[in-house]
């Protein structure tokens, strides 16, 4: 899987969060990486710093 975040502010980071609710990455602006399991996964958006306006890229492999 691949994940990326952009914001006008630089400022935008994500989580992704396996099924079994580990955390596969963190405060990442871009991951590239195998899943470990099959299931669901989330994608949890924030910030480093106050609000941010974002583009969200995800593709599977």
């Amino acid at each position: 899987m691949n994940v990326e975040i952009q914001s006008v502010e630089g400022n935008a980071v994500f989580k992704v969060v396996a099924p079994n609710t580990n955390a596969v990455a963190e405060g990442e602006k871009s991951w590239s990486g195998e899943l470990p399991q099959t299931g669901k996964y989330q994608i949890v958006v924030g910030t480093e710093r106050g609000g941010a306006s974002y583009t969200l890229s995800v593709s599977i492999d």
